[in-house]
Order: structure tokens, then C-alpha cells, then sequence
């Protein structure tokens, strides 16, 4: 990996985010160290491991793995701000569109990254979500994906005539 030549750590940041959010991921793990460490604290509700992932190779994975469950239609990055005590550490909160591929149902929903630099690299992320309202979109496309036959999804309803005027 390339260095980085001349940017501060809050342009290391944006662009990490401005990658990030136009899913340019080749980008975006270019501007992490060998040794990232990445935690989502949602990955677990929905993939079969932890939500930790170590090492740029592993964090190419978890975006796989995420590609193939999500369809990442918009993430919006609100203001990047450092953290008070670390100027190495910074955080914001992002909104996200997605659509799950399996059911094709879309959830809006907003979390906190925090992230640390170390040199020139990211070293550290961690994304924060509202896990009830991850479990509660889960369990709201398994209950209607199926109707008790877990082979054939439901079809969609035809939208609805307004009654004849008398």
C-alpha cells in the first residue's frame, strides 16, 4: 500500500468517508493500516461471526459479505468531528439506505462511526447501530417474505381503487 503524501488526518477521514459512502471500496481500504481493526455491532444479527474483523483483507470481506446481504443505496456522512481528548480519534453519524436483497424490502436507519489514526492510516473503526431496530427489520421481513411456505414469496398487493362515486 502507497503512502499517503501530505494529508492531515481530518482529509484522511473525508476521504475515507466521501469513498465510503459512494461504495468505492477499493478506495476506502486503501486509506486503512495493514492492521485495521474493524467492529459492527450489527454484523452479528445477520452474518454467522462476531462483527470483528482484523486486517485490511478481513475488512474487504465484511464489505463482501455485507454486498451480498444489502444493497447500499445511499450513505450520507453527517459532520466529522474529533474527539475532544484524542485528536486522533474522530466520529459522526451516518444515514443509511438499503435495500435487503433477499426480501427487497428497504430500511432506513442512521448510526456512529468512530474511527482512530494511527500515522497515516485508519487503524481503528467502529460502527455503532440501533441493534433492536436491525432485529426488528429481520424479523418483520421473515415474517411477511413467506406466506408459511418458505419456498414461494408472497406476491405483492395491487394497489387499491377508490370506490365508485354513486
Amino acid at each position: 500500500t502507497g503512502k499517503i503524501v501530505n494529508s492531515s488526518p481530518c482529509e484522511i477521514m473525508n476521504r475515507f468517508l466521501a469513498s465510503w459512502a459512494e461504495n468505492a471500496y477499493d478506495e476506502s481500504l486503501e486509506l486503512l493500516s495493514d492492521d485495521v481493526k474493524y467492529k459492527d455491532n450489527a454484523v452479528p444479527i445477520w452474518a454467522q461471526n462476531s462483527g470483528t474483523f482484523l486486517g485490511r483483507d478481513a475488512v474487504r470481506e465484511a464489505m463482501r459479505q455485507s454486498s451480498e446481504h444489502w444493497d447500499h443505496m445511499a450513505r450520507r456522512p453527517g459532520p466529522l468531528r474529533r474527539h475532544s481528548a484524542d485528536p486522533m480519534r474522530f466520529h459522526c453519524q451516518i444515514e443509511h439506505a438499503v435495500r435487503h436483497r433477499a426480501s427487497g424490502e428497504m430500511l432506513f436507519f442512521k448510526n456512529r462511526m468512530v474511527a482512530k489514526i494511527k500515522g497515516e492510516r485508519i487503524a481503528e473503526i467502529k460502527l455503532f447501530h440501533d441493534v433492536a431496530q436491525f432485529q426488528a427489520f429481520l424479523r418483520f421481513i421473515r415474517s411477511t417474505s413467506t406466506g408459511g411456505n418458505s419456498k414461494s414469496p408472497k406476491a405483492e398487493c395491487s394497489q387499491a381503487k377508490a370506490p365508485a362515486a354513486s
